[in-house]
């Protein structure tokens, strides 16, 4: 699935993504590569239900929860991305010396 984003055949990794979680609901990379393949149709609110699957599983995902900031942000919900950073920095505040929130 990974691969086929990568070449931009964004439907056919969805549908891929979406038979893999079905199958194997815990398997959490997918459910971050759904919500990935989403977002990069503009479909958000679908990405963010991805995303908070994985926090569903594990809450102290920073990959999780820096995806959800993004979204948050496409969708201009400022106050969404900015109580999701926040948690973020409680679980890491390293990464704001490490410039992994420069891009957000």
């Amino acid at each position: 699935a990974t691969h086929l984003l990568e070449e931009g055949e964004v439907e056919a990794a969805e549908t891929l993504l979406r038979e893999t979680v079905a199958a194997a609901p815990d398997y959490l990379a997918a459910w971050g590569n759904l919500g990935r393949c989403l977002a990069k149709q503009g479909r958000f609110a679908e990405a963010l239900d991805c995303y908070r699957q994985v926090l569903q599983r594990r809450p102290d995902d920073v990959s999780a929860l820096l995806n959800i900031a993004t979204a948050h942000l496409a969708r201009r919900e400022l106050k969404g991305a900015a109580e999701t950073l926040n948690q973020v920095l409680e679980l890491d505040p390293a990464l704001v010396g490490e410039g992994l929130l420069d891009g957000i």
